[in-house]
């Protein structure tokens, strides 16, 4: 059986609108998916960043504790970087990518951001690296 879950109306008379418990439960559903694809999303950035040895990020994982750390380390310089003007995103915000990608100092120690984008003022990392650093 279904139940009606009550919404106040945004309408002056304050009549409300009728939506079926399974609307609400449906969309709740959505959000749970929503939230376990970015989590997923997220495992498989950190296995493309972190995975391959030849982004030579070890010592850098080791600084910071855990790849996630990590990572969020780069995520930080990386928009200070972009917020000092040393990033140069192309007109639809992507970053510069491969070895021609921008070098960021943290604490000493340079990264390599070989993919990315900037999206509503913020820098999304897809790859970040070492080698030849």
């Amino acid at each position: 059986m279904l139940l009606p879950y009550t919404i106040p109306s945004i309408e002056k008379d304050s009549r409300s609108t009728l939506i079926p418990s399974w609307a609400v439960i449906f969309t709740y559903c959505v959000r749970v998916e929503k939230v376990t694809i970015n989590s997923a999303s997220k495992a498989n950035t950190f296995n493309h960043i972190f995975g391959k040895s030849e982004h030579a990020l070890d010592g850098l994982v080791q600084k910071f504790g855990t790849r996630e750390k990590t990572f969020n380390a780069v995520q930080k310089a990386a928009n200070k970087a972009l917020n000092s003007g040393s990033l140069t995103p192309n007109a639809k915000g992507i970053l510069p990518s491969g070895n021609i990608g921008n070098i960021i100092k943290m604490g000493g120690t340079e990264v390599r951001l070989i993919g990315g984008r900037v999206q509503n003022g913020k820098v999304i990392l897809s790859s970040f690296s070492r080698k030849g650093l």
